[in-house]
C-alpha cells in the first residue's frame, strides 16, 4: 500500500513539473488582443502600451503582457527603462566688450576710468587717462555688456562666459577676477577662475570659459581683471532654455463626489502611472487645498501622495488656472481628491483633472513583420520579460528609445473559457501546484488510512 502511494505522488510530481517546463501560452487564454503593426524591417522594436491595455491587465507589473507571432508563438519581449530627458536647449549671445584704460607712468590711477552709457544703458565707450601705446596692445582690463541679455521673465539662464584671444605659441596661464555693477560706478566682486592654454597645436588643451555663479543674479556690466595683459578676441554668454517637457499620453477625467461630499474619487480600471495631474475648479476666482491618494484595491486603506492648491484666477481682464502638478507615485487604479476641511466649497458632484501619464515601453524581437498580436488580461500570469541587456546585446542606457516604433491597434475582448481541472492544474502557478501537490498527497495518505482501518476491522471480526 504504501509503495502505491509513493508512486501516485510521484506520477503527479512529474506531470505537473512537466506542463509546467512546456506551459500553454497562447492568445486564447488572454481577455483582450489587439493588432501590432512594425515600423520598418528592424529586427528590435519598441510598443508604447496604451491605457486600454494598461486597464485591461491583471497581474502586478503587468505580467500579463505578451507579444505573439501569426502562429501563436511568444515573442522574446523586455521592460524599457525611463526615455531619457531632452537636452537644454543652448545659444551664444556676443556681448560688446572694451578695453579698460590704463593709465601712463606717473598719471593717474586706472581706476579713475569712467564708463559712458547711453539711454538704454548699453556701454558706448570707457575713456579717461589716455594709454600708452604698449599698455593699449594688451590691456589687464576688459569691460563686457551684459544688457543684451535675457533677463527676468525669460526662460533662459545664463550658464558660462566663452572668452578667446589670439593663439600664444608658448601657452598661457592667467587667473581672472569677475566684478559686475549695475550703475558703471560701484562695483562688487563675484568670482574668480583660472584660465589655460597650452601648446601651439590645433587639439592643445585650453579653459577658456567662466562658469557663471548662480548667486551672482543678472547684473549690465562686468569687469574683468587679468593678472597678465591679454588681447581679448571674442566674449560670448551662452545661456541655456529649460528642456520642453516630454509630451504625455493625457486624457481628461472626472474624480466623482463620495458621500461626505468633501472628497472626489476616480477608478482608472487598471494601475496607471501617473506622472502629472492638473485640476480645474468649475468657478471662477476659486481656490482649493487638496490632498491627492491612492490605492490599487477598494478593501485597503488610502495612501497619501501629496498636498497642493488648485486655483482658478481672474487678474487684468486674464483668467489662469493652476499648472500641472508633477507627480512620482507607484502606479495605481484608485486616486482620490480629499479637500482641505478648513477650506469652504461649494457642492461640486465631479471635479475635472487632467492625467498625464508614462506609457510603459515593451522592447521585442519581430521574428516576421505581419500578423503580430498584444495579448493582455490573465489572472496570474508569471513574469516572461528578459532583462534588457540581454535582448539588446551592447545595450547602453536610453538605446531602447532609438529603436523603431512599433503601433498597437484597438484593442478587442474575447470570452475566455473557464478552465476545467486538467487546464488549472496546467497552468497553475509553481506556487499552486506545489499547495496542491501537498494537498494531494494528504488526500491519498487519509485514503490510505481508510483502507488500513477497513482491513483492520475485517481481521478483527475473523475467528
Amino acid at each position: 500500500m504504501r509503495r502505491d502511494l509513493r508512486w501516485a505522488a510521484a506520477a503527479l510530481a512529474l506531470g505537473l513539473g512537466s506542463h509546467a517546463l512546456a506551459a500553454d501560452d497562447h492568445p486564447r487564454h488572454y481577455g483582450a488582443l489587439a493588432a501590432v503593426t512594425v515600423s520598418g524591417q528592424d529586427g528590435l522594436q519598441r510598443v508604447e502600451l496604451p491605457l486600454p491595455v494598461l486597464q485591461a491587465s491583471r497581474s502586478d507589473g503587468y505580467a500579463d503582457v505578451r507579444l505573439f507571432d501569426a502562429g501563436g508563438t511568444p515573442l522574446p519581449l523586455a521592460w524599457g527603462g525611463t526615455a531619457p530627458a531632452a537636452e537644454p536647449a543652448r545659444r551664444n549671445v556676443v556681448l560688446p566688450r572694451f578695453a579698460w584704460p590704463v593709465a601712463p607712468s606717473g598719471a593717474a590711477s586706472a581706476g579713475d576710468a569712467r564708463i559712458e552709457i547711453n539711454a538704454a544703458g548699453a556701454v558706448v565707450r570707457v575713456f579717461g587717462a589716455k594709454p600708452t601705446p604698449q599698455a593699449a596692445a594688451a590691456p589687464t582690463r576688459w569691460v563686457l555688456d551684459l544688457t543684451g541679455l535675457p533677463r527676468d521673465g525669460s526662460d533662459e539662464r545664463w550658464q558660462r562666459i566663452a572668452l578667446d584671444w589670439p593663439r600664444h605659441d608658448s601657452g598661457l596661464s592667467t587667473t581672472v577676477r569677475v566684478e559686475a555693477s549695475d550703475d558703471a560706478r560701484q562695483w562688487r566682486w563675484i568670482t574668480q577662475t583660472a584660465l589655460l592654454e597650452l601648446g601651439s597645436g590645433g587639439d592643445s588643451l585650453a579653459q577658456k570659459h567662466i562658469d557663471w555663479p548662480a548667486t551672482a543674479g543678472k547684473p549690465k556690466y562686468l569687469r574683468l581683471q587679468f593678472d597678465t595683459p591679454l588681447v581679448l578676441s571674442a566674449a560670448e554668454m551662452v545661456v541655456s532654455a529649460a528642456a520642453a517637457r516630454a509630451a504625455l499620453p493625457s486624457q481628461r477625467m472626472a474624480f466623482k463626489a463620495d458621500a461626505d461630499a468633501r472628497t472626489w474619487s476616480l477608478d482608472l480600471q487598471g494601475r496607471v502611472p501617473l506622472a502629472r495631474l492638473q485640476v480645474h475648479l468649475p468657478a471662477a476666482n476659486s481656490l482649493l487645498a487638496l490632498r491627492l491618494e491612492q490605492r490599487n484595491d477598494d478593501k485597503l486603506p488610502w495612501q497619501f501622495v501629496t498636498s497642493f492648491v488648485a486655483w482658478r484666477l481672474s487678474r487684468d481682464a486674464q483668467e489662469s488656472e493652476s499648472p500641472a502638478l508633477d507627480l512620482a507615485p507607484v502606479p495605481a487604479r484608485y486616486w482620490r481628491l480629499v479637500a482641505d476641511p478648513r477650506t469652504p466649497l461649494p457642492a461640486m458632484a465631479t471635479l475635472d483633472a487632467t492625467l498625464e501619464w508614462r506609457a510603459p515601453v515593451l522592447v521585442f524581437a519581430a521574428r516576421e513583420t505581419q500578423g503580430l498580436q498584444l495579448a493582455v488580461g490573465r489572472e496570474k500570469s508569471a513574469a516572461a520579460a528578459l532583462p534588457l541587456s540581454t535582448l539588446m546585446p551592447g545595450y547602453q542606457s536610453g538605446a531602447e528609445f532609438k529603436l523603431p516604433l512599433a503601433s498597437v491597434g484597438a484593442l478587442a475582448t474575447q470570452t475566455v473559457a473557464t478552465p476545467g481541472l486538467p487546464e488549472r492544474l496546467r497552468d497553475a502557478s509553481p506556487e499552486d501546484q506545489r499547495r496542491w501537490l501537498l494537498w494531494a498527497v494528504l488526500g491519498a495518505a487519509v485514503a490510505g488510512l481508510g483502507v488500513l482501518a477497513l482491513r483492520l476491522a475485517r481481521d478483527l471480526k475473523k475467528p
